[in-house]
Parts: C-alpha cells; structure tokens; sequence
C-alpha cells in the first residue's frame, strides 16, 4: 500500500470518528452511541489478539495504551443513567 493511499484511510478514519462522537453528544444519536460501543468491542478484540504477537514497551505503546484507555473511558460515560436519559429527549439544533 503507498503513503498515500495510508494517508487517505487515516482522514477517513478520523473523520468517521469524529462524525460518530458528533452525532452521540450533539445530535443525541442512539445509533451513533452504539457504533461507538461496537466500535469499542472490537478494537478490544483486535488488541487482546495483538498481545500473542507480543508487547514492545516504548512510546508508541505506552501512548496507544493511553488512548485507549481514554477511549474506555468515554464511552463508559455513554452508558450512565444520565446520558441515558438524555439520549431520550431527541436530536438537538445544531449549534
């Protein structure tokens, strides 16, 4: 695979990321917060099978870790009562 061709699957990763979260928190989409979870389950999957490849401890990693976790955490946060009960009032105007 070229560079570019690399280059243009990442902005269209992020973009995707960032079209779900913006659908979850601002348009309260229960369908964009359980892509989210899914999305979750799987890079869970995709990691717990990356570590019978091995772990190298270095920046990288250390760093993925982090994100990951940070990652966790936000979507933990989708599934508290108090979103719940948000995600039930309907799609919000845009800002």
């Amino acid at each position: 695979m070229g560079s570019g061709a690399l280059i243009v699957m990442l902005v269209l990763y992020f973009a995707a990321a960032v079209a779900l979260w913006f659908f979850a928190a601002w348009r309260r989409s229960v369908v964009a917060k359980w892509i989210l979870a899914i999305w979750f389950i799987v890079s869970t999957c995709g990691l717990a099978l990356s570590l019978f490849e091995g772990v190298v401890f270095g920046l990288e990693a250390v760093l993925g870790w982090l994100g990951y976790a940070l990652y966790a955490w936000a979507v933990s946060y989708l599934f508290k009562p108090d979103a719940d009960a948000w995600f039930v009032k309907g799609p919000a105007p845009l800002p």
